[in-house]
């Protein structure tokens, strides 16, 4: 694992650190992870919740009908 020697402190205020909170769950990363992948261009999108059921995957040439 790579040292990081730099901390950066910075000021929010409750709006755009509830907004943070809630895109950094989304993503399922760590707060670091996140905004250093946002600040890297990385297209962060949301991660998949499952419901407990097994979740299926369907290629593009497969049916979309239910089985």
């Amino acid at each position: 694992m790579r040292k990081r020697e730099y901390q950066v402190k910075f000021r929010m205020n409750k709006e755009e650190y509830e907004r943070l909170q809630e895109n950094v769950i989304a993503s399922g990363q760590t707060q670091q992870s996140f905004i250093i992948n946002a600040l890297a261009g990385v297209i962060i999108a949301p991660r998949l919740a499952l419901d407990g059921e097994m979740q299926m995957w369907v290629d593009a040439e497969d049916s979309l009908d239910v089985w």
